[in-house]
Parts: C-alpha cells; structure tokens; sequence
C-alpha cells in the first residue's frame, strides 16, 4: 500500500481503498492547476468533492505527494462541519476548494468585503465576497449569493457544480483579490454595479452548464473514453468490426458496455448501454 497518488493502473488503492482512475486522474488534473494559482510554502489547497454520491477529500500538500480519502462523509461531519453540511445538503455544490492563497489572504485581513471589480469576478463568483466567522448560517447564506467567502482566520472557501467551476473560481478570486490590492495607489478599483454584478452571476449560472469544458459529468467522460479505445483497439489489430465489448463502472450499481452490433469505428458516447451490476440488464 503507498500514499502516492499513481495513474498508469486501472484503479488506485489509497489508504486500503480502490479509487476510481477517472476521479484520481480528474483530482490530480485539478490539483496542479491549484498549485499554479500561488507556489508558495505559504498557500495550502485541499479539495472536497462528491461524485455520484460518493465524498472524495485530498489530504497532504497537493504540489507534492498527496493521497485521496474516499468515503470522507462521517469524517467531513467531524472536521468540516460546515463544508460538510453543504456538500450533504442536498444543494447544486458539488465541489468545494479550500485555500490559502496570497492575495485571498491578503483581502481577508482587511475584514472588508471584496467587491467586483472585474466582470469575471461578477460572473463566475457574485457580486462581492464577505469575510466570516466559522458559522454555517452566515457562510451558507453568503454562498447562496456568490460561490466564495473568506473565513476568519482559517481559509478562503470556493464552491462550484463542478470541480472545474471551484478552481475557476479561485483563480478568479485571486486575481480580483490582486487587482484591488494594487489599485490602492490608485485611488481603489471601481466596483461594478451590484445590480449589472447580479445580472451577471445569473447569466452565467444559467447558460453555463455543469458539464462545460473539464467540469463535463464523470459519466460523459467514461461514454468519451470508452469509444476512443474502442477506436485503438480496431486501430491496433486487437479486435475486429463488432467483436467483443467494452465496459466501465459508472458507479457501486451500475456500468456502462459499448452496444452489441456496432462496429468500433462508428461508436458515439451516446451509444453507450447502462448497465445494472446485479441484474446485468
């Protein structure tokens, strides 16, 4: 057993568990983009994220060896009550990042909210971002409004559908946070309007969908997959026109098997057949 997260095998097993290759590989993805947003020693990352019902949280320092705890909802109630309480709550959220970053930190410290300056901040994450004390109802009523929030003294929370639109948002965030810093000398960034920042928050949440770009659903990944090595298996010499299938577990109940009678070449994700595990039909 290793704490290293490694993704040339079918699955993982972390800490005595067999992760998914598609969630460890879409985690790790994600990881090094969070490291990118600030490298230093100072700025701490940790991902929460449920798929499928299943709660996934990365322990240890995401720039070098981390592992991945599956199964994390008792452990979530515990150490993370309030972010628990979200992602277990029924709501959109699917994800959330927690961070330390160098300006987030920065804006903070300043007990103030952090105002939209930038129309990315007004679309992605709202109209301003508050800084709170650890509190469900102020936090949770704050994310009802924007996708973010400072805590005091502890960390900067960004919530999204996906994992996609959690990192987007602290990426986000980030910059905005560095805008308003350095605009000081300058008089201050002018905000923009709360009225035209919550049109575009709802802009954006309508017409952006959870499965844009990377944040697509793990099941339309595993359907993308399955035709592209279906098509290297043909490409290979290893199979031939319809022979044999293909398969991939969705989930603790089901799986998704490349259709009977087509030939490889022509396979769309949409052919896929859903699959019980107990009933196989």
């Amino acid at each position: 057993m290793t704490d290293f997260l490694y993704l040339v095998a079918v699955s993982i097993r972390i800490r005595g568990q067999t992760v998914n290759k598609q969630i460890a590989v879409m985690i790790n993805k994600y990881a090094k983009m969070l490291t990118q947003i600030d490298d230093s020693q100072l700025a701490k990352y940790k991902v929460l994220v449920r798929v499928d019902g299943v709660f996934y949280e990365t322990e240890g320092d995401l720039a070098g060896a981390f592992t991945i705890r599956e199964n994390a909802g008792d452990r979530l109630r515990q150490i993370y009550p309030v972010e628990g309480s979200i992602l277990m709550g029924g709501s959109e959220v699917c994800a959330i990042v927690l961070s330390n970053t160098r300006y987030c930190r920065q804006a903070a410290q300043g007990q103030k909210p952090l105002r939209a300056s930038l129309d990315d901040m007004a679309q992605v994450i709202g109209p301003k971002v508050e800084v709170l004390p650890y509190e469900e109802p102020q936090i949770k009523a704050a994310l009802q409004h924007a996708a973010g929030c400072f805590v005091k003294d502890r960390y900067t929370i960004c919530t999204g559908r996906s994992l996609f639109e959690a990192v987007t948002a602290l990426q986000v965030l980030e910059k905005q946070a560095e805008v308003a810093l350095k605009a000081q000398v300058l008089g201050g960034a002018v905000p923009v309007s709360e009225e035209e920042a919550v049109f575009m928050r709802e802009n954006y949440l309508q017409n952006y969908s959870k499965a844009e770009k990377e944040g697509r659903t793990m099941e339309h990944e595993y359907r993308e997959n399955l035709v592209v090595y279906g098509k290297k298996l043909l490409e290979t010499g290893l199979v031939q026109g319809t022979y044999g299938n293909l398969s991939v577990r969705r989930d603790e109940r089901s799986m998704l098997v490349t259709p009977s009678g087509l030939d490889y070449a022509g396979l769309q994700p949409k052919d896929m057949v859903k699959v019980n595990l107990e009933t196989l039909v």
